[in-house]
């Protein structure tokens, strides 16, 4: 993964998932790509559904190419959690990262701006705490035990 990507614990002593994972991550663009694979690597392997790992990796690019456009600082972090039915990643990043208002309609070739409604619409849960000291995107995605 390069230099880009530094694994650690998690930070969350009162959730007990299955699975965790804890990224403190570049804010390039380059390092993107690599939290996305690690993301998908990570699902795969715990044979998450394929349409759940598809829905996953993308809100993963998104929320990280947010950060690495909008946020601010050198470092983010990435962290996952996973039990047997449900996926929960979160975002933390300095800066203000604002949910910008609803794309026109007439504007359909639109290159940007559609990222919050794109992550929200593939997740079960959404959530955007943004502040002048920092930003928090937390989302979940659930899928039934027979899919797995």
């Amino acid at each position: 993964m390069g230099n880009a990507l530094q694994m650690r614990s998690p930070e969350k002593p009162d959730s007990t998932p299955a699975l965790s994972l804890y990224l403190d991550v570049k804010r390039t663009p380059q390092a993107v790509s690599s939290v996305r694979g690690a993301i998908r690597g990570l699902l795969r392997g715990a044979s998450v559904p394929a349409d759940a790992v598809d829905a996953m990796e993308i809100v993963t690019a998104e929320a990280c190419g947010n950060v690495v456009r909008h946020g601010s600082g050198e470092r983010y972090s990435v962290s996952v959690d996973l039990s047997d039915n449900r996926c929960e990643l979160e975002v933390i990043a300095e800066g203000e990262l604002t949910r910008p208002g609803p794309a026109k309609d007439d504007d359909v070739l639109a290159e940007s701006g559609r990222g919050c409604a794109v992550m929200e619409a593939l997740t079960d849960e959404f959530a955007l705490d943004a502040s002048g000291d920092g930003s928090i995107l937390h989302v979940a995605k659930r899928w039934s035990l027979t899919e797995s």
